[in-house]
């Protein structure tokens, strides 16, 4: 693991200083009672950072990754510090580099961490006397062939908690997390900042967008097509509930120079309604590239689009506090990171 690399560390605050009282145990020897596990929660939380900083070892570009504020970050670590009593990294204007003692904790607190994960997982379950749900609503097929890592991968941290996935309507894809039908969704921004408030998300990675045609459409067996070859077919027309913003996403308005689409009479407000009309031979439309994979059927063909923006797969959620979501989304995150390029510095 490499211990030093240049970075842009955070400016300095006060830290609150934290009771580290482990409340009474049950039974008087050490037993975990319920504030500990909270407390504990919060120093993986910690650790999580510190592992994450300790592969990066750049404050912005961690906090980035993680979601969070570069000061909240250094809060974590700070924290983490304390608790330890170590100092973990070597600070200065330049760089950010492992010390002796973060180097050892670095090298063991994956296996540390995945296991303190399921056991509190576990014990919040038990301690709650009920299996806990996340629901988790999705547009088309969620992560694609992601989704299973996804599932994996959480389950693995927190085997007591059953994850539940819902199939969303274009139109309900905001409203579902606003409302609380769902705790997290896998969504395709972009969507409008009005429409975004009270909502946080975060980008996992791109796939292509490609057109949907009828299978007996003049260019359903191109190997490619252009936005010109699109532009003056009839597209679907999506539900009156739908965002505006992503919309006009959807049927490249940004190319048009302001002439609108020509629109099927027929509204449409699931993936699964837009293949049967497109199929029908009476529009065409655009979607992501693991559609094609997921979704193949005779009467219609896939086929990518150049010269157009590729389409980003986010993790959401809505700005309230919620058992595990946060959990989620760092399940997300971690288990999709191969899918996301790797970002190039320049000195």
């Amino acid at each position: 693991m490499p211990q030093s690399r240049g970075a842009d560390p955070p400016a300095g605050e006060q830290i609150p200083e934290q009771s580290d009282d482990p409340g009474s145990a049950p039974d008087g020897r050490g037993g975990v009672t319920i504030g500990e596990i909270a407390r504990s929660e919060m120093d993986l939380a910690g650790l999580r950072a510190f592992l994450s900083l300790a592969r990066v070892l750049h404050f912005g570009d961690t906090a980035a990754e993680l979601g969070i504020s570069q000061p909240a970050l250094s809060q974590q670590i700070s924290r983490l510090e304390r608790r330890l009593g170590v100092q973990l990294f070597r600070r200065d204007s330049r760089n950010v580099a492992l010390t002796e003692a973060g180097v050892v904790l670095a090298n063991q607190a994956g296996g540390l961490l995945a296991h303190a994960e399921r056991v509190i997982g576990s014990t919040v379950a038990a301690h709650r006397g009920q299996r806990t749900v996340l629901v988790v609503g999705f547009l088309g097929q969620a992560a694609g062939e992601a989704t299973g890592q996804v599932v994996e991968l959480f389950q693995q941290r927190y085997p007591a908690v059953e994850l539940q996935f819902r199939a969303l309507r274009f139109s309900e894809q905001l409203t579902a997390l606003t409302n609380g039908t769902v705790d997290a969704a896998l969504l395709r921004p972009p969507y409008g900042d009005e429409e975004l408030s009270g909502i946080t998300q975060v980008p996992l990675f791109d796939e292509p967008r490609v057109a949907v045609v009828a299978a007996a459409h003049r260019l359903a067996g191109e190997a490619t097509c252009r936005f010109v070859d699109l532009e003056n077919e009839v597209w679907v027309r999506h539900t009156s509930g739908v965002s505006p913003v992503w919309r006009a996403f959807w049927r490249l308005d940004d190319l048009r120079a302001g002439r609108p689409a020509r629109l099927a009479p027929q509204s449409v407000d699931s993936v699964e309604e837009v293949l049967q009309q497109v199929g029908a031979g009476t529009a065409v439309a655009l979607t992501h590239a693991s559609v094609g994979r997921f979704y193949r059927r005779p009467t219609v063909a896939f086929v990518p689009v150049e010269g157009i923006q590729p389409s980003t797969l986010s993790v959401a959620w809505a700005d309230h506090d919620g058992p595990f979501i946060a959990e989620f989304v760092s399940a997300a995150t971690d288990a999709t990171r191969p899918l996301r390029p790797r970002k190039l510095r320049t000195s």
